[in-house]
């Protein structure tokens, strides 16, 4: 008789390996091994992490350990640690029996509470580009505004810009909350649902063109006589979805400029995966959108004391295998999570990895700008450091957010 294996025995599932973030409480560095005290901010769990051990080679990589990230906070200093109430991306973890975790990474996102503050977004970070008229590079982060961006102290959520998203009650309203948003300086992305259907545009604006003409354009364009049918009589359902750009730090940038494939490059690949496209027979880089940590802080005040904001440090809350990669601005705008609506996300497998590495031709391993999907309007080529202020929001509410487009969804 021909035997053939078969899974008999009763097997526990066994979890996989979770990234999250981890605000700091104390750290134990004389313990074996030693370990960081701290609060899981997705649970509010209290819980302790210790660094499992790695093979040499793999070893050679690991930057942070537990008795440098106790070390004295240096504020400004390439090398500092990361004191109680600062922010920890802990990478590749797995719970023990005890309820610790034993981690493979330890990143430091925020050194201290004042430092800055970490976003949990879909968002996508660009390439490394150089502006050719003035020789500067840049990398940028669009991010799609959510619900958590309400609870940010009031200096990041003036900067950041965030506003509601909201259901228009009709063709005026929609065009005028369009025209609010882009003056204010705020991207503003279109979703609209009609029966068991739903999709989403974003507002496009040239330099050369004011809100209102952008506006005018994307109505003329994309609102068609049944949409507008369909919104006086309550079949089609159109909700404005805010997105946000911030710029990517100076000393931040410089690390993606020269990142190893192993490290920075790969998070870089991870939100530009290059998928084959067999009508161009050629490989084209892909703006992947996807939950992500977004560290930002705020410049140093200038001169009349205002500030700006930038993004020094980004990571994945899970591996790239688990995640729903969403493709491009418009597609990330179309999954938006809101109080309105959440549609469960598409599995997008060619825009991981494991698929991209081994569709698309070896011999193209960059990034082409001209290739981004349905890459915003063009953004100004500042040094992030050196962004100009937001400008003060329009006078509709109490602050930004708490204007008339926060109206109970």
């Amino acid at each position: 008789m021909k035997m053939e294996k078969a899974s008999l025995f009763n097997r526990p599932a066994s979890a996989g390996a979770e990234n999250f973030l981890l605000e700091v409480t104390g750290y134990d560095t004389k313990a074996n091994p030693p370990c960081v005290f701290g609060k899981r901010l997705d649970t509010g769990e209290e819980t302790r992490v210790t660094l499992r051990k790695l093979k040499a080679a793999e070893a050679e990589k690991r930057t942070n350990s537990i008795e440098k990230l106790s070390g004295p906070v240096k504020p400004g200093m390439t090398t500092t640690g990361t004191g109680v109430g600062g922010t920890l991306m802990v990478e590749q973890a797995f719970a023990q029996p005890d309820g610790s975790y034993t981690a493979r990474w330890l990143t430091a996102m925020t050194h201290s509470p004042e430092e800055g503050v970490v976003l949990d977004v879909v968002a996508h970070v660009s390439p490394v580009k150089t502006n050719e008229a003035t020789g500067k590079a840049w990398s940028r982060v669009n991010l799609v505004q959510n619900a958590s961006l309400q609870n940010l102290p009031d200096a990041y959520r003036e900067q950041l810009k965030i506003v509601d998203p909201f259901v228009v009650e009709d063709e005026n309203d929609l065009q005028a909350g369009l025209e609010e948003l882009l003056e204010y300086g705020v991207g503003a992305g279109v979703r609209l649902r009609m029966g068991s259907s739903f999709d989403a545009v974003y507002v496009s604006q040239a330099r050369d063109r004011s809100p209102q003409e952008s506006v005018a354009q994307f109505m003329g364009t994309y609102i068609t006589d049944s949409i507008r049918q369909g919104i006086a009589d309550g079949s089609c359902v159109v909700e404005v979805i805010p997105y946000s750009t911030v710029f990517v730090g100076k000393k931040f940038r410089e690390n993606l400029e020269k990142a190893e494939p192993a490290t920075w490059g790969a998070r870089l690949s991870r939100s530009n995966p290059q998928v084959y496209d067999p009508e161009r027979e050629r490989a084209r880089t892909v703006a992947a959108y996807q939950r992500m940590f977004i560290a930002v802080r705020l410049s140093d005040p200038n001169e009349a004391g205002e500030r700006g904001i930038y993004v020094s440090n980004f990571g994945f809350p899970n591996s790239a295998r688990a995640s729903k990669p969403l493709e491009g601005l418009s597609e990330a705008i179309a999954y938006a999570n809101t109080p309105a609506f959440a549609p469960q996300l598409p599995d997008n497998d060619h825009l991981k990895p494991e698929y991209a590495a081994a569709t698309a031709p070896e011999e193209d391993g960059s990034f082409d700008a001209a290739d981004l999907t349905e890459a915003p309007a063009e953004a100004a080529q500042a040094a992030p450091e050196e962004v100009a202020p937001s400008a003060p929001p329009p006078q509709r509410g109490a602050k930004p957010g708490a204007r008339r487009f926060s109206r109970g969804l």
